[in-house]
């Protein structure tokens, strides 16, 4: 975010830092991008295949609020085999603290996985205790 152009190296292993939220609001009869700084009791969910938000009081089994939950986007290889070390920039985002931490969920046999989606379903289909979260 320093405003610099920078030419993608595939070579050069590439994690997540951050992340900037905007919400469209009506401004003086116009739309305005609006940075959010603050999801409340909501989350955040960003994959490949789509992107959802949720009330987190719905998942009470680990989905905390006012997270991003990330998946890699490293999708260099989707055609061909993957490699060791490519799907591994999956992690949460915590806006409070303004910083990312990893999210294990493959374990270092599966690392060379193709990225993982998110599955996300309705709150009505989970049972009492199961986690929202799989891959």
């Amino acid at each position: 975010m320093d405003g610099k152009v920078y030419e993608y190296d595939p070579n050069i292993l590439h994690l997540t830092k951050c992340f900037k939220v905007f919400e469209m609001k009506e401004i003086d009869g116009e739309m305005k991008q609006v940075e959010v700084t603050k999801l409340d009791s909501q989350a955040i969910f960003v994959g490949n295949n789509h992107s959802e938000m949720i009330m987190t009081s719905l998942f009470p089994a680990g989905c905390k609020p006012n997270r991003i939950y990330y998946t890699d986007d490293n999708m260099d290889r989707v055609l061909g085999p993957y490699q060791p070390l490519e799907a591994i920039d999956i992690g949460v985002f915590d806006l409070d603290k303004d910083c990312t931490e990893p999210l294990c969920v493959l374990g270092e046999s599966k690392k060379d996985m193709p990225p993982p989606i998110w599955f996300v379903p309705r709150a009505s289909h989970i049972p009492a205790g199961e986690s929202l979260l799989i891959v």
